[in-house]
């Protein structure tokens, strides 16, 4: 089993699948390039101060690094990128 633990103000993020308002997912070539990601907080690095483990998250969609671990992909960032906490009630 590979474990990975970002380093210093590093973060690492599973991005989260948006749907639209209609509930159909729609493929990332249909979407607008420009518009922020929303991702969950897995991991972060001993200087983060803000995010924690399984914080809903926004951050820019270039802002990230793109790591994949077999099957699974995960994006690496630092924690100044991200735009804001999301809290769902």
């Amino acid at each position: 089993m590979i474990t990975l633990q970002p380093l210093k103000t590093q973060v690492l993020v599973e991005a989260v699948k948006e749907e639209n308002k209609t509930g159909i997912v729609l493929p990332d070539t249909a979407k607008d390039k420009q518009r922020p990601t929303k991702g969950k907080v897995v991991g972060v690095g001993e200087e983060v101060k803000e995010v924690k483990n399984d914080q809903l998250i926004l951050f820019p969609k270039y802002s990230a690094t793109e790591v994949e671990v077999g099957d699974d992909k995960y994006l690496v960032m630092k924690e100044e990128d991200i735009l804001l906490i999301i809290h769902e009630k």
